[in-house]
């Protein structure tokens, strides 16, 4: 079996065994594991998976955006939406939507041919919480070509982002 999916057998066994209750275990095999690699690929998958099980990663989170200062390609792009995944189960919009735009593919902006388009969505729920919903429309709006039952997401969104406009405050449907 190649290494790179050795690596992620590896972190879901740690993420079983934090599913099945040893979590100081399996906080302390994804804590070594990421010490232990210069992988991005490695990475990326150790914060995906402290995302799904809401773990601080704070170490590892410090090594990934060291990593992204200095790297290029797909592999950083995959860990910058890690990274954004990561700052989005922490409820940090801002730096989510900060990495998430860095990981995706800057000619096809919206485009889920060359985007993952659960990135996507994640993107565009940052977006939502940081305000900026035209950014959101747009990529919900692109996703709706794909899949036609987020048009009902579009649509709730956009009268949120009417009504926000329209409103001095906070706005609330009732």
């Amino acid at each position: 079996m190649p290494a790179r999916y050795k690596n992620t057998a590896k972190v879901m066994l740690a993420e079983n065994r934090y599913l099945k209750g040893d979590k100081a275990q399996a906080k302390r095999m994804l804590g070594d594991m990421a010490q232990a690699t210069t992988n991005p690929y490695m990475l990326s998958d150790i914060l995906f998976a402290c995302s799904r099980l809401q773990v601080e990663c704070h170490k590892t989170a410090k090594k990934a955006f060291v990593m992204v200062e200095t790297g290029e390609g797909k592999a950083f792009s995959r860990m910058n939406y890690a990274l954004g995944k990561y700052y989005l189960q922490k409820k940090d919009y801002v730096k989510a939507a900060l990495y998430m735009e860095a990981g995706r593919d800057k000619s096809n902006k919206n485009k889920i041919e060359y985007n993952d388009p659960v990135m996507l969505v994640s993107l565009a729920k940052a977006y939502y919480r940081t305000k900026k919903f035209s950014e959101a429309l747009e990529i919900y709006f692109e996703i709706s070509k794909q899949f036609p039952a987020v048009r009902q997401i579009q649509i709730a969104m956009q009268g949120v982002y009417s009504m926000e406009q329209k409103s001095a405050g906070d706005a609330k449907i009732l």
